[in-house]
């Protein structure tokens, strides 16, 4: 009878058990060197005289204060939080130079909501006041910048907080 010695099991298993990956490796790569390569496509360079597609580069600012307004016949209080998106050239220093009027603005805001508010039902007010304030308010802020000489920068009015106390 012939013996086995305790590696002989050990060194056939490990020899079967390579086996497998390795034939798996060999066969990918002889795979992959029979594959034709793929030419890439070349982009072709913009001609200069077309303007960017996509929209315009844009700064999103926050509002520092909540503009708060009571409303007409008994319809409480609403109190929105406000974000502007800025084109982004010059947006900083718009936002500097006017940084020392936000409360003439808050004012001028809530007025313009006070008659957003007046000019509708009341039994649809708050949910007509949300769907029409910020483009309300882009207009009433854009003519602001306007009369203070500025070129009206505000691209969109984003409502950040909503809130309405009964």
């Amino acid at each position: 009878m012939t013996r086995i010695s305790p590696r002989q099991p050990l060194i056939v298993f490990a020899v079967t058990a390579s086996l497998g990956p390795i034939a798996l490796g060999l066969a990918s790569l002889w795979i992959l060197n029979q594959t034709p390569a793929v030419p890439q496509p070349t982009a072709a360079p913009a001609p200069a005289s077309e303007a960017p597609t996509g929209p315009e580069p844009r700064r999103y600012l926050p509002l520092s204060l909540p503009v708060t307004v009571s409303l007409p016949e008994d319809g409480g209080t609403l109190s929105i939080g406000l974000g502007v998106a800025l084109r982004e050239a010059g947006s900083l220093e718009l936002m500097a130079r006017l940084a020392d009027r936000q409360q003439e603005a808050q004012a001028e805001l809530a007025d313009v909501m006070l008659r957003a508010a007046e000019s509708l039902p009341a039994d649809t007010r708050l949910a007509a006041l949300r769907s029409s304030l910020p483009e309300t308010l882009q207009e009433a802020m854009n003519a602001r910048l306007i009369a203070m000489g500025e070129e009206p920068a505000i691209l969109e009015v984003l409502i950040l907080d909503w809130a309405h106390a009964p």
